[in-house]
């Protein structure tokens, strides 16, 4: 992981490299007098450290130019200077560190803060514009949901499998929200060691443990009069669930080591890829917890319940990524290879889509992409295409008769199974196929498919 640290003066640059390098980052310096760097150059970062106040910029310069492209930046300051931090933080700072500081504080939040670069990369989910990519009804309906409720002060729980695209309709919400000019604060809650996520939601005040050299506000107080996004909400300790259920019911809450009880006004939206109700009914999740959060549930569905999506999703990120690596031609994607794509499983939903296409880019410039560019997990649609040749499977010159019959055995298991599942709905077996409900009809009657249920084409 690649971190850039912006100081002026010499001497921290020297310690916060050695002490970053010590720790397997690597690390490049600048010192805050040249020109302002730009949003390119800054995207060649997981995390970036900068001075507040320098000769030529300030870190709210950095700020500013690396929200677009979600680079953390975490905020230097001097002692008595914590108000301009938190408003850093306001406009979109990660966190920040006072001078002096401390080796364990900086290492906890550049790492934590690399997490969550990391994760944020991959989340652009089908985004465009701001909006996510797809015309499922699964999809738009939940979508519909969550631009009702963005109006409103409700609690929201965001439910799906990973690489779903949650934080993005988490972010949706917030900016169609009253408080959209205000912070929208992310916590992970599973990238947070469970001995400083008290301290990271409440902030904690000098003296209250060791490495604690001021007060130090926490994301529930920066969040205040925006909101703040619990992600993996199901993987917060037990004890720490009873002090979140205070925030929700009450708006309070003490700083670790305070003693004044602080009042804040912030919206809770939660996302998590876990099963709440079980995770209620096995203890691991306090029940009055999951419903004070569960008051709008929006679910995000897998990528294998919303085919109809999956060529427009390949489409964007084939031209999103070419465009990124300054690649004019974008890989081709044949029928054949659509076929392929619609019909597996996607158990990484879109994210993992949104690698394949990444590779593709990289490794297939302009190219026609072939079934061995695929990724072996994907050899599922393959293995019923592989021949197992025998003189009586097939003879030479007969190759073109053999692939047809095998493609038209593929396509009738893939139809009838879909049409299975969907009870004999063939409106439903076509989005579920991501094909038209014509063209489904065409198929069903070409490959002469009979069975219970179905409608008559």
């Amino acid at each position: 992981m690649k971190i850039l640290v912006i100081e002026d003066e010499k001497n921290i640059r020297i310690v916060l490299r050695k002490l970053l390098e010590d720790s397997g980052f690597k690390v490049t310096t600048l010192d805050g007098c040249g020109d302002l760097p730009g949003e390119k150059f800054l995207s060649n970062f997981s995390a970036i450290i900068t001075d507040f106040k320098m000769p030529s910029f300030t870190g709210m310069d950095i700020v500013r130019i690396a929200k677009p492209v979600k680079i953390p930046v975490i905020m230097l300051t001097a002692y008595g200077n914590v108000e301009i931090a938190v408003e850093a933080m306001k406009l979109g700072a990660f966190d920040f560190l006072t001078k002096p500081f401390d080796r364990d504080d900086v290492i906890n939040v550049v790492s934590k803060s690399v997490s969550v670069s990391s994760k944020a990369e991959k989340e652009i989910i089908g985004a465009q514009e701001n909006s996510i990519i797809g015309n499922s009804e699964l999809l738009l309906d939940a979508l519909d949901l969550a631009n009702r409720v963005a109006g409103t002060e409700s609690t929201v729980l965001v439910t799906g499998e990973s690489g779903t695209g949650k934080e993005l309709v988490a972010e949706q919400i917030h900016n169609r929200s009253n408080r959209r000019e205000k912070a929208f604060i992310k916590v992970n809650c599973a990238a947070i060691p469970e001995n400083l996520i008290e301290s990271d939601l409440f902030g904690h005040t000098k003296g209250a443990f060791s490495g604690a050299v001021t007060d130090k506000p926490g994301r529930f107080e920066v969040a205040d009069s925006g909101t703040i996004f619990l992600d993996e909400i199901g993987d917060m300790p037990l004890e720490m669930q009873a002090k979140l259920l205070r925030v929700l019911q009450e708006g309070e809450f003490e700083r670790v080591g305070g003693i004044h009880t602080l009042k804040v006004d912030v919206r809770v939206v939660a996302a998590t890829n876990r099963d709440l109700q079980a995770d209620v009914k096995s203890g691991r999740f306090r029940e009055d917890l999951y419903y004070r959060l569960n008051v709008i549930p929006i679910h995000l569905p897998p990528l294998r319940e919303r085919r109809a999506d999956i060529d427009s999703l390949v489409d964007h990120f084939l031209e999103y990524y070419s465009a990124v690596n300054g690649n004019s031609k974008v890989p081709v994607v044949s029928e054949d290879i659509r076929v392929v794509l619609r019909t597996f499983e996607w158990p990484g939903n879109i994210r993992q889509l949104q690698n394949l296409a990444q590779q593709l880019v990289i490794l297939r410039p302009g190219c026609e992409v072939t079934l061995t560019d695929l990724p072996r997990e994907m050899s599922s649609p393959r293995e019923i295409l592989k021949p197992n040749l025998n003189e009586s499977d097939i003879k030479l010159g007969e190759f073109k008769s053999y692939v047809r019959n095998q493609t038209r055995k593929v396509e009738s298991e893939f139809i009838e199974e879909a049409l299975e599942r969907t009870g004999g709905n063939v409106t439903q077996a076509a989005d579920l196929l991501g094909l038209s409900r014509k063209g489904l009809q065409i198929k069903i009657k070409d490959l002469e498919i009979t069975g219970k249920g179905h409608e008559p084409t």
